[in-house]
């Protein structure tokens, strides 16, 4: 009879299984744990603009409007950055005024929140719920320690877009052009 300890196929496979086992219990960073959020600044990146508004699209839902900004964000920290609230904000109104009100940010549970690898630049799109209310003053995007005016203190009447169609936003009170 073969002894089982001698044959090399066996030990192989043991190892195999060790390693995966290994891999599968070794603990791993929970969600957030590694990845440096918006208002976390480095020495190095302290200085100078982080982001730019590249477009912006509002699409309106009968008295209500989905605002779509594409921004081109530079993350000059080694590790990854998440770009959600509170790091990331819109706000209706001077957000350093207390009139000022933050609106709420879009998203669907299926969609992961914008994230950009470490010491790298990308265009990320960020989602917000408008209501008609949040059109009628500016709109400011912060961004950690940075701030963009999305919208001047011109009113924007959501009853003269259409109704179910994007609709880029250019020039006038927008800061797109």
């Amino acid at each position: 009879m073969m002894q089982w300890t001698r044959r090399i196929e066996v030990w192989i496979l043991l190892l195999v299984i060790a390693a995966l086992a290994a891999w599968a219990l070794w603990p791993r960073p929970e969600a957030g744990e590694g990845a440096r959020v918006a208002g976390e600044e480095t020495a190095a990146g302290a200085d100078g603009p982080r982001f730019e508004i590249r477009a912006i699209e509002l699409e309106r839902d009968y008295g209500n409007a989905r605002l779509d900004i594409e921004v081109m964000f530079e993350n000059r920290r080694p590790s990854t950055l998440t770009l959600q609230p509170p790091e990331v904000q819109l706000f209706a109104g001077d957000p350093d005024a207390d009139e000022a009100v933050e609106v709420p940010d879009f998203f669907l549970a299926f969609e992961s929140r914008p994230q950009i690898a470490g010491g790298s630049t990308q265009q990320v799109r960020l989602r917000y719920w408008l209501e008609a209310h949040h059109l009628l003053g500016p709109l400011v995007l912060r961004i950690g320690d940075h701030e963009r005016t999305i919208k001047t203190a011109e009113p924007v009447a959501l009853d003269g877009l259409d109704n179910r169609s994007r609709q880029p936003m250019r020039g006038g009170p927008w800061a797109t052009r």
